[in-house]
């Protein structure tokens, strides 16, 4: 079993040392980035008829041609605008507004990108060329724990990389949104299962789904409704149904599960037991980790890492 496990490692090192980062961008999408003193609604607009969650932010005193060491400076999360939007919204609700209030407040119109950016925790900006490898990929953000990487050419951003964080939480079904918030920010979770009545696995809330409260702001009017309420809502303004929560059980093999993710096109995958109760998650790059391991010293001679 050892010498199995052996080989699957080695061929799976080979495969990830062998495949660059270009074989990952087969689809050519246009890289939407934004300056910091772009307007926050104006970057909300941009993301949302791009359909992206996330975007480079250049800094706004870089000229043309500036390296990107110099011209980028992080990135803008839909989560981080969701963070600053429930924050200003709880201190609006203190002084007696509502959710109605939120869109004309003096805080939320004319902010810039940049302020965004300051209450939100971010790691170092670390790009990737077209040359480098899906190894690289998974040991920088196995060090860092990031969900995106830039992969950058000349002095352009041309591409983003992302990928998933494990979550070990759970919320019930009739936890308010606000909770769940609460919840993925605190634990620092890219989603949370939802549970119903026995512990069951019944749904899930991910990032992507918390977007919809920046595309369709009249949603944060939920924020105290119980979870589920968000679910259906999304569900109707989508025309479709979110993506559902995808179980596996103890004795499923790593094969299945793996082929699981990849068919589902997911980056989780939780963990069940008999009565479809949640153990834990694991995630892909948890799976790919068990194989990956760093050489001594490369990432800092790679990537200027420490």
């Amino acid at each position: 079993m050892a010498s199995d496990l052996s080989a699957v490692q080695a061929s799976l090192e080979e495969l990830l040392a062998s495949t660059k980062v270009s074989a990952l961008m087969t689809e050519k999408r246009e890289v939407i980035a934004v300056r910091d003193d772009t307007n926050l609604l104006e970057a909300v607009k941009l993301m949302a008829a791009h359909n992206v969650a996330a975007c480079p932010v250049r800094s706004s005193q870089a000229p043309d041609g500036t390296p990107w060491r110099e011209a980028f400076v992080g990135f803008l999360d839909t989560l981080s605008i969701v963070y600053y939007l429930y924050d200003t919204l709880e201190d609006i609700e203190k002084n007696g507004g509502n959710a109605a209030h939120l869109q004309n407040d003096h805080r939320v119109v004319g902010v810039p990108v940049s302020k965004i950016m300051d209450t939100a925790t971010q790691g170092p900006f670390v790009p990737l060329t077209p040359d480098h490898t899906l190894r690289d990929v998974m040991l920088i953000m196995g060090r860092f724990g990031l969900h995106r990487l830039p992969v950058v050419s000349g002095d352009n951003v041309v591409g983003i990389i992302t990928q998933q964080k494990r979550s070990v939480f759970s919320i019930t079904h009739d936890a308010s949104l606000k909770q769940a918030i609460e919840m993925i920010r605190t634990q620092n979770l890219s989603a949370v299962p939802v549970l119903g009545v026995k512990q069951e696995l019944v749904g899930n809330v991910s990032s992507r789904d918390l977007r919809n409260l920046v595309t369709h702001g009249g949603l944060f009017s939920l924020l105290h409704e119980p979870v589920r309420k968000f679910i259906d809502a999304i569900t109707a303004a989508e025309h479709e149904a979110m993506n559902p929560a995808i179980g596996c059980k103890t004795n499923h093999s790593l094969q299945q599960i793996m082929q699981q993710l990849a068919v589902s096109k997911i980056h989780r995958i939780y963990l069940c037991d008999a009565h479809d109760r949640v153990l834990r998650v694991v995630s892909l790059s948890d799976i790919l980790n068990v194989f990956v391991q760093e050489d001594a010293g490369y990432l800092a001679a790679s990537f200027n890492l420490e």
